[in-house]
């Protein structure tokens, strides 16, 4: 047998297991595909993500319907999936995927590896209709405007795995800010024009780079936040935060500012200093 007979045969060979393993895949029954991908989603997140189907798609992909996340009271519906695993980490010995995200909101694109020893996320883009955005029942706020996220995460598997690595930008505009204590202090809403944001994270501590949010609060932040992976809530936090009101809301929040301790300067601007934890942030002025 020559060598073009021989690669002839090994074309027909990989032909048919591929075909045999597209038509295995397509042919799968879709609940018992929903149930092991809820599986998988339930040790992922701890409970929090699930499906309402899942289903094939051409060739190796899988697309997820009304995925939805439980904010406790509520499960709110982010939107369908779709997922490309990696053949190439898969040949490899690791794990990786691509996703598609699309909802109401708007789309995201990501993507996710994983090894024996560590895992890493990378958010190719994240782009965000704030107005469409869903909230659970029991917050007061409506939102209007677009968000943008670009960055990625790195971090080791494992219960050990307590070290976090990455970057991150957000960006941000005709963010508008309704409903809520705005109400009660006779604000119909509270308008920024720009927001931006850098960040890093190394060995789990994040530091906020350069930031600006201009409009009717105008406010630049500096300082660190001391990861805990596991309990998120128990983060640390050692922030500077310098806000100052714009002439529109000057006289109306001015007084809560008093209230709460911070003394403003003559132009009304106040730094606070947020110490504590996420789960319970001390703010001194």
């Amino acid at each position: 047998m020559n060598r073009k007979s021989s690669l002839r045969y090994v074309g027909y060979i990989l032909c048919f297991l591929f075909f045999t393993l597209l038509f295995a895949v397509i042919n799968f029954p879709q609940e018992k595909l929903t149930s092991w991908v809820n599986g998988q989603l339930l040790d992922a997140s701890k409970g929090a993500l699930r499906v309402e189907a899942a289903s094939p798609s051409f060739p190796f992909s899988l697309k997820l319907r009304d995925v939805s996340l439980d904010m406790g009271k509520d499960q709110v519906v982010l939107g369908d999936a779709v997922v490309s695993p990696s053949l190439i980490r898969l040949l490899s010995g690791g794990k990786g995927a691509r996703v598609r995200f699309s909802g109401p909101w708007g789309s995201s694109r990501f993507s996710l590896r994983s090894g024996k020893a560590k895992w890493a996320v990378e958010v190719e883009s994240f782009g965000a209709d704030l107005g469409n955005f869903s909230l659970p029942d029991d917050v007061p706020y409506r939102l209007k405007g677009a968000a943008k996220v670009e960055g990625n995460l790195r971090g080791e598997n494992g219960s050990s795995g307590k070290m976090l690595d990455g970057q991150g930008e957000l960006h941000g505009e005709g963010i508008q800010i309704a409903g809520g204590l705005l109400e009660t202090i006779g604000l119909s809403s509270l308008d920024f024009s720009t927001l931006s944001l850098f960040f890093t994270i190394e060995n789990a501590v994040l530091s906020i780079g350069e930031n600006q949010l201009e409009g009717d609060l105008s406010a630049k932040a500096r300082g660190t936040v001391r990861l805990v992976p596991d309990r998120f809530e128990d983060s640390r936090l050692d922030l500077i935060l310098e806000i100052k009101p714009g002439d529109r809301i000057k006289e109306k929040v001015l007084p809560l500012f008093s209230l709460a301790g911070s003394r403003p300067r003559a132009d009304g601007s106040i730094t606070l200093h947020i110490r504590g934890t996420i789960g319970r942030p001390s703010i001194t002025g």
